[in-house]
């Protein structure tokens, strides 16, 4: 699939490969006892998602547009990782700005 409509735009679904892919690997470490079902949060995320933070960080709108599609693990699931592999995902990051 190319990243480009017929006209030369950027094909609006152009990352929908990418999503199915994260929410189909992350359904696989629940179905494994990896993680717990409960740790994958989907989209859509509601007022927690700072888009405005996100711009002011530097972040740019395609890729904030992006983030918003992708589900996410909870940090809960660092405890499921090894000691030396921290899962620190990349929601978190808006999620620590916006705390504040």
């Amino acid at each position: 699939m190319s990243p480009f409509d017929g006209d030369g735009d950027l094909h609006p679904n152009r990352h929908q490969p990418l999503i199915d892919a994260l929410t189909n690997f992350y359904r696989v470490l629940a179905e494994v006892c990896y993680i717990q079902p409960s740790d994958i949060h989907f989209p859509p995320y509601g007022p927690e998602f700072n888009t405005s933070l996100g711009l002011s960080l530097g972040y740019s709108p395609e890729s904030l547009e992006l983030l918003s599609k992708l589900p996410y693990l909870s940090q809960e699931c660092d405890n499921a990782a090894p000691t030396a592999v921290h899962a620190y995902t990349y929601y978190s990051i808006i999620q620590v700005y916006s705390s504040d």
